[in-house]
């Protein structure tokens, strides 16, 4: 009988029970809301990857046109010195004609 009015005396368990139950439950909430908070972390990462993404679609279109245009530029330039070239021809052609008329003229 000492062995049962022992146990008796001692506080209910089902308080003890109550309290680790509501700590569990608060556990499995805070697991939730970290969870939660890592998803949006990962949406996130999701958006700024796909816009690093895109910036660097956007750069190679940037670094295409560029090299498009320093193409023509270089296009341009050569054209440029043709005429000078040409140029350069007909002044002296022009020059020789002009001596060639004057050496006429004097004779």
């Amino acid at each position: 009988m000492s062995l049962h009015k022992s146990f008796s005396t001692r506080a209910p368990v089902k308080p003890l029970h109550t309290v680790l139950l509501t700590v569990c439950s608060l556990v499995m909430s805070l697991h939730t809301v970290l969870l939660t908070a890592c998803s949006l972390v990962m949406s996130l990462q999701t958006v700024f990857l796909t816009a690093c993404s895109n910036a660097m679609s956007l750069h190679k279109v940037f670094l295409t046109a560029c090299s498009l245009v320093m193409s023509l530029h270089t296009v341009l330039l050569t054209a440029c010195s043709h005429v000078i070239s040409l140029q350069t021809v007909l002044l002296t052609t022009c020059s020789h004609v002009k001596s060639l008329h004057t050496v006429l003229i004097t004779a």
